[in-house]
């Protein structure tokens, strides 16, 4: 083979494998940005996905249009040869999203619900697949006819596929609420099992123990081991503070897993003493303790929100008869 060809080709998979990268980073930023129409993110905890379809819209049609848009601007600056194959970008961007992201460095195999994962990632393939060989390839033009009735068959024929899928979606919620449950438990099993020593001596209170541990999932899940491991090396480069080890706590140098437990129990034993403090006995309560706590650790709604579903689902499942107040 000519080698000038090999190197092309080359050139060609290396920009494809780019844009898949890229198309991952701009469809998390669109679904961040979304949920005032409905869109739905990643998490630990269970939430009622309001627009399902809007949701699987947004992970199954953003490659297709994505590819055309990027073919489009390659064929107008002349760089047509691009096009070559330009579909394997959604190839690419479906095996990032779910197997290098989800499964290998967040470690989110069992949450995800694979039927649906790979449903999506089959028509995407397949509709940028179509799209390449029917328009792209050819250079043809890819909007349709307003005269050709059969384009309003096919929309309705479309419409009837989603409102289908949309029930079919709204019937798989219980068994989302059950993963993350039972992920939640296998999580909690696990650091109970690896950091329960240190924490049985360190706090004695059962309340803060738990907390403890569902900050530590919620962190765990948003900053797994690579990341952390990758977020140690930066602070030793740099030797910046930053939010670092599995409690996310800040420090200015490189600490493990166990020290920022430490800091954290430190941290919201402090927090705990200010809420008592500031309020009257007759105005404490558990919730209220927990809140400020988790204000202090992380001012986010969305944080303080989310751990106290965990530490909820904690205490029901292993500690429901004991007593885990933080409050006298």
């Amino acid at each position: 083979m000519n080698k000038h060809i090999i190197v092309r080709t080359v050139m060609v998979l290396l920009t494809q494998i780019i844009l898949s990268v890229l198309l991952f980073f701009i469809i998390n930023f669109i679904g961040a940005h979304s949920y005032s129409v409905g869109y739905m993110n990643m998490s630990v905890v269970y939430k009622e996905d309001k627009a399902p379809m809007l949701n699987l819209a947004i992970r199954m049609f953003s490659p297709v249009v994505f590819i055309i848009v990027i073919s489009a601007i390659f064929a107008k600056i002349g760089w047509v040869s691009f096009n070559n194959q330009i579909w394997l970008v959604s190839l690419f961007y479906v095996f990032f999203r779910l197997f290098v992201v989800n499964v290998i460095i967040f470690n989110r195999f069992r949450l995800l619900n694979w039927y649906r994962e790979i449903f999506c990632a089959i028509c995407t393939i397949a509709l940028s697949y179509y799209v390449y060989i029917d328009f792209i390839k050819d250079n043809s033009y890819i909007f349709p006819s307003l005269t050709d009735i059969t384009n309003e068959i096919w929309m309705l024929i479309m419409l009837f596929l989603f409102q289908l899928l949309s029930i079919i979606t709204n019937q798989n919620e219980k068994a989302s609420r059950n993963r993350k449950r039972n992920y939640i438990a296998r999580k909690y099993s696990m650091f109970k099992n690896q950091f329960g020593s240190l924490i049985d001596k360190k706090e004695k209170k059962l309340g803060l123990k738990i907390l403890l541990y569902a900050i530590m999932v919620y962190e765990d899940f948003n900053r797994p081991p690579v990341i952390r491991m990758f977020e140690n090396l930066i602070s030793k480069m740099c030797r910046k503070k930053m939010t670092l080890g599995i409690m996310q706590v800040s420090s200015s140098q490189c600490i493990s897993d166990e020290e920022s437990i430490c800091i954290a129990i430190k941290k919201i034993n402090s927090a705990l003493k200010k809420y008592k403090k500031k309020r009257n006995k007759s105005e404490c309560c558990d919730y209220g303790a927990r809140r400020s706590i988790l204000i202090d650790y992380n001012p986010s709604d969305d944080y303080v929100y989310d751990v106290i579903e965990i530490y909820d689902q904690i205490k029901e499942m292993f500690y429901k008869h004991k007593d885990h107040r933080l409050v006298e």
